[in-house]
């Protein structure tokens, strides 16, 4: 957490629903719904808005 600062390690967290998303489907053979995409997708948008804001 040193190296990569408080907010940069928080943001990764927020993958922890993605990646269960992907191996509920590999494993379990959960169907993934259009709510699943819609989910992964804002995640991986708030994170990507949350890196461009940080101050360079």
């Amino acid at each position: 957490m040193k190296q990569l600062g408080a907010v940069v390690a928080t943001n990764y967290v927020y993958l922890n629903p993605v990646t269960t998303i992907i191996f509920a489907w590999l494993i379990l053979s959960e169907q993934i719904t259009v709510y699943f995409l819609l989910g992964t997708a804002l995640i991986l948008i708030g994170m990507y808005l949350a890196d461009q804001a940080k101050p360079q």
